[in-house]
């Protein structure tokens, strides 16, 4: 891969018309595409037992529990303000010291206002945007503790995190003497795939005018073998690009 591009890079430096650049820039963003569609066929056994991997890491470390997914949370807003009181009061029950007296929802899920795409190329340079994969939504709540409450409630949270199972975000925070009203956030992932992926969009690299130099007609050259391997290649590489979206 890497004598390829550098093979590339000086291929351009030796171009000396606008013409010859572009032969070799298409020529060059088609062998990365072959050489991307040769890699996800080598590497699939490989990428299926690190989606395997993956997937024991997420569950050992509890993610899904702290940021659930959207279609398995709770829609009620009471069952929901219910689940985070009985989170809190878990944590009361561990650390003791203080006790739950108030929990409200504040407001609507935030959700993203744009949808992901159903399918793209697999030459598509795509990254779902973070304000895709999560919604979030603000919640208030009342502490009373048995002494004075937090100097530092952000951190105090924090410290209290690993008993709670959902992820909480502090936002504000009002000391009242034994009181402490706050803020907080939560997350939960939305219902989203990465796109599908279809056969390379071939149309967007399309074959230059018919060339006039040496280093044209040697481009030309390479850009219809890459075309020819793309196309030869993309049958055996089709039953694997599932694996890239999970991953």
């Amino acid at each position: 891969m890497l004598t390829s591009i550098l093979l590339a890079v000086l291929s351009l430096a030796r171009a000396s018309q606008p013409g010859d650049v572009a032969y070799e820039k298409t020529a060059h963003r088609l062998e990365l595409v072959r050489n991307q569609i040769e890699l996800t066929i080598s590497n699939h056994r490989s990428l299926a037992q690190d989606l395997i991997k993956q997937g024991r890491e997420l569950e050992g470390m509890h993610v899904l529990e702290r940021v659930p997914l959207a279609t398995r949370d709770a829609r009620d807003d009471g069952a929901l303000a219910l689940e985070l009181r009985r989170e809190l009061e878990r944590a009361a029950a561990l650390r003791t010291g203080f006790r739950v007296r108030e929990v409200k929802l504040r407001g609507p899920w935030h959700a993203a206002r744009a949808g992901v795409p159903r399918a793209l190329p697999f030459d598509t340079d795509y990254r779902i945007p973070e304000d895709q994969l999560a919604d979030s939504r603000l919640f208030s709540f009342v502490l009373e503790f048995d002494a004075a409450a937090p100097r530092e409630p952000t951190r105090w949270l924090r410290e209290n995190q690993d008993v709670i199972h959902r992820l909480l975000e502090p936002v504000s925070w009002k000391r009242q003497g034994r009181r402490l009203a706050g803020t907080a956030r939560i997350y939960r992932f939305r219902d989203v795939e990465y796109p599908e992926m279809l056969a390379p969009d071939l149309s967007r690299y399309a074959q230059p005018e018919e060339p006039a130099t040496a280093v044209q007609r040697a481009a030309l050259g390479r850009i219809r073998r890459y075309r020819e391997e793309i196309s030869r290649l993309w049958p055996r590489a089709q039953p694997h690009v599932d694996n890239i979206r999970k991953f």
